[in-house]
């Protein structure tokens, strides 16, 4: 007995399962028509972009790629916002801001009240912006600048053994142009290159390098962007020359006797400078001053002149005896 009734009820559902389908449709479909007549509020997100940025001036703030606003919108309406997220794009048109001062400065803004037409123009009028959620963009401009500055090269390096510099380490250009924000440019006066670092040199490097802007502000431009380096190396060999000694600080109505009246001095230099030495460029002295503070026995020989592509070695000798003569 209970098998037939079990066998009723089976047909039964399946002799209405297409009834309850088609009322199942109508319900969700009135459903839906009366959701699409009512009003919902909600917030969007409005994607932004920015036009007519002076030229003459550098944006310092980082500005909102987005906009968050409370909308009301249909129900139909917000559905469809939901599946385009709001692929367009709000233009705001920078060339229309407002100024008001504040101390010594001047702030730039535009109220978002005045994004309402462009707003309903681009994302069309299936919903209505009750407001924005912010009410005022604020916009931080300097003037921009360009000034030439200083290359402050920045290098750490050692030679090989028996190697030297045989002249200056050479950078070219020496100096740069840089623009960016008067207010930050008024106080700089040097850039760094990024730290350069070379062991054990035995010839002459040429390279470039790159400038540090680890701490510039990104709204600063460099050109040009890298510099060529020159560090001229070479193997060097050991020079003496004898030198004439002389007396400063010495009074009109005094003379000084020296013995010896040359000294010896040793050297470095590269190869290709050793021919260049003569003994005029260098010059040595004795300071007479010493002899009145304590009329020592003898008298220490300074170097006053070397050429600049040499290495001093020794003097010998270091002291020098004397005989005043009046």
């Amino acid at each position: 007995m209970f098998g037939q009734l079990k066998s009723i009820l089976k047909f039964e559902s399946k002799k209405n399962l297409p009834v309850f389908l088609v009322c199942l449709f109508l319900s969700t479909l009135f459903w839906f028509l009366n959701a699409s007549t009512d009003k919902h509020e909600t917030i969007l997100s409005f994607p932004v972009k920015y036009s007519n940025l002076p030229e003459e001036k550098i944006l310092l703030n980082t500005l909102a790629q987005s906009i968050e606003a409370e909308v009301e919108v249909h129900g139909a309406g917000l559905f469809s916002q939901k599946l385009s997220s709001l692929e367009d794009t709000l233009e705001i048109d920078v060339s229309r801001v407002q100024q008001r001062s504040q101390g010594k400065k001047k702030i730039a803004f535009i109220t978002t009240k005045s994004l309402f037409g462009k707003a309903s123009e681009t994302f069309g009028s299936s919903f209505n912006i009750k407001r924005f959620l912010t009410d005022t963009i604020f916009f931080e401009f300097d003037k921009k600048i360009t000034k030439t500055v200083a290359v402050n090269l920045n290098i750490d390096y050692t030679l090989e053994k028996q190697h030297l510099l045989s002249g200056q380490v050479e950078i070219k250009p020496a100096a740069v142009k840089i623009t960016g924000p008067k207010s930050l440019l008024d106080t700089l006066k040097f850039i760094g290159t990024e730290l350069l670092q070379f062991n054990n040199l035995t010839e002459t490097l040429s390279t470039s390098a790159k400038f540090d802007i680890t701490s510039l502000n990104e709204n600063i431009e460099i050109e040009p962007k890298t510099i060529l380096l020159m560090v001229p190396v070479e193997k060097f060999t050991e020079g003496s020359v004898e030198i004439p000694v002389g007396v400063e600080n010495l009074p009109d109505s005094f003379g000084l006797k020296i013995f010896p009246e040359k000294i010896k001095l040793t050297f470095n230099v590269a190869f290709s400078q050793y021919d260049k030495i003569t003994p005029e460029l260098f010059r040595v002295a004795v300071d007479y001053s010493a002899i009145e503070q304590n009329y020592p026995s003898k008298l220490r020989v300074h170097i006053l002149k070397s050429p600049e592509f040499v290495i001093l070695g020794n003097i010998f000798p270091e002291k020098v005896e004397y005989i005043i003569k009046k």
